[in-house]
């Protein structure tokens, strides 16, 4: 064992989301994924479940793991999802993110079967290469999402941007020539309005983005790292 320890300041964190709160309307998201990027999940959620709205994990075990803890807030899957997990979501009241029609299909099949509503968030990737279906099969995979989801409830839709701490792209955000919102905002707000998602959250993940296209941005924002912001 080495000798070394990590110090973690939770009231300082409290005061840290109680500033992202007094600068905005929203609601908070807070990522707490990797044992809350390290901080220690078990000390840090429990802590600051009265300053946040949602949490956020990748996987499915961590949401398990918060709701172990106690944590009555909505969690967010954000990472990869089987088929054979889907029972967990239902068993513990977890919010899927979905990137395929398979997942989504077998999601609300066991919905109806079980007599509950599972509340899921579309996934869009647009440069990440991680969990999403790409742009440009976006918006063939938003309207044909209604079809199969009777059962299921479409809150969200999201995308997590690549490259935002580049100096490129952060001075390309803030120019004259965009003044207009960059596509990966122009892919989810038309087309979810005009297909039917009406109440359907609009999430930006990257701080970067939240302080350059806040105005645009429909409904809810993650903050960079470690909260995210929701607009009411």
């Amino acid at each position: 064992m080495r000798p070394t320890f990590l110090e973690v300041n939770l009231n300082q964190l409290k005061i840290n989301l109680q500033n992202i709160r007094a600068h905005t309307d929203t609601k908070i998201m807070t990522m707490v994924k990797a044992n809350a990027y390290g901080h220690g999940i078990d000390g840090v959620a429990p802590f600051i479940e009265s300053y946040t709205d949602c949490f956020g994990v990748a996987l499915v075990e961590e949401g398990i793991h918060l709701r172990q803890l106690g944590i009555k807030k909505p969690i967010l899957i954000a990472g990869g999802t089987l088929i054979e997990q889907l029972p967990f979501f239902f068993e513990h009241d977890l919010i899927l993110t979905a990137s395929s029609l398979d997942l989504l299909t077998a999601s609300d099949h066991l919905a109806k079967s079980s007599g509950k509503r599972l509340k899921v968030h579309l996934k869009i990737d647009t440069g990440m290469e991680r969990v999403g279906v790409h742009e440009y099969e976006a918006e063939e995979f938003l309207i044909r999402s209604l079809a199969c989801s009777q059962n299921t409830e479409i809150e969200g839709i999201y995308t997590h941007l690549a490259n935002s701490e580049t100096m490129s792209l952060r001075e390309e955000l803030r120019s004259n020539s965009t003044k207009q919102s960059p596509k990966q905002l122009e892919i989810a707000s038309p087309l979810a309005r005009n297909d039917g998602f009406v109440d359907a959250k609009l999430q930006l993940e990257r701080f970067q983005e939240v302080l350059s296209f806040y105005e645009k941005i429909v409904y809810q924002l993650p903050c960079d790292m470690f909260v995210t912001l929701v607009e009411s």
